[in-house]
């Protein structure tokens, strides 16, 4: 049995509840991923700037992180309270690893939430300008970017599919063969210079087997911004992992979470609206 699914299973487990009042058992209570779903929540419903006071807490799990540890700690809690969950859909594109509750969101059809702000062409350039201000060379190759993110979201998916927790690290910017015209054929390159020759095959009839759900599940933004990421460094090798992760957290984070602030009827209405009915 997949990990998530054993977390909302085992309802048998002893675990120190806690003791809470009539007031936070009817406050809704939406437990997330990690910090950046949460800001883009508090953002759009804790907003004094924009007047948004919506009555729903953003909670991360006691222990852990992720979508396992957020099905766990929703298991624990939802009989004790107005509780829901968020999580990604990652490589589950039908839910399958989900247990069926109506008070379990996820972002399909994107991969991650983060992703619904970059999930038009428009958006995506906007991003990447966001980051590359300044900078010609990556403003340049702003394109080159993009189709490295795409290729390296499909990696992460079949990953995850996996069960493989390899870290993303085997790219070397200026090996990078952009000559081949061809999707398929820039991100078998791709897939091959990541997973290594062996899984070929594998992530291939990977990407055959989910080719719709892949051709609309969006850029993984941790993705785009690694693609970034590996483009400076091709061109600026001296960069110190400190810098890069300023410009995740100065410019790329905050444009995420200002991108999705201004969407209406979008994912996070629909489910404000799911869990206020």
């Amino acid at each position: 049995m997949n990990s998530i699914l054993s977390a909302s299973g085992d309802l048998q487990r002893s675990r120190g509840s806690r003791i809470i009042s009539k007031a936070q058992m009817e406050t809704p209570v939406i437990l997330v991923e990690g910090m950046l779903e949460h800001r883009i929540l508090q953002k759009r419903w804790h907003s004094p700037a924009t007047g948004d006071r919506t009555n729903i807490e953003i909670e991360f799990p006691e222990e852990g992180a992720g979508k396992t540890a957020v099905i766990e700690e929703y298991t624990h809690r939802r009989w004790n309270g107005n509780v829901f969950a968020l999580v990604d859909m990652d490589y589950d594109f039908s839910r399958q690893l989900l247990p069926d509750d109506p008070n379990i969101f996820d972002t399909a059809p994107l991969v991650t939430l983060p992703s619904h702000a970059i999930k038009s062409s428009k958006s995506q350039k906007s991003a990447l300008m966001t980051l590359s201000s300044g900078i010609d060379l990556l403003e340049e190759n702003s394109k080159q970017i993009l189709r490295v993110a795409r290729a390296l979201t499909i990696v992460k998916l079949f990953k995850g599919s996996e069960g493989t927790k390899t870290t993303f690290g085997n790219l070397n910017w200026m090996e990078i063969d952009f000559s081949f015209e061809k999707g398929e054929e820039f991100n078998a390159h791709i897939f091959e210079m990541e997973l290594g020759e062996q899984h070929l095959a594998s992530v291939q009839a990977f990407v055959k087997h989910h080719q719709h759900q892949l051709n609309g599940c969006g850029i993984n933004d941790h993705m785009m911004f690694h693609a970034w990421s590996l483009c400076y460094e091709g061109h600026f090798p001296d960069v110190s992992p400190k810098v890069l992760r300023s410009f995740e957290k100065g410019f790329f984070e905050p444009f995420i979470i200002d991108a999705i602030g201004r969407q209406k009827n979008d994912i996070v209405d629909q489910i404000r609206a799911a869990i206020l009915s």
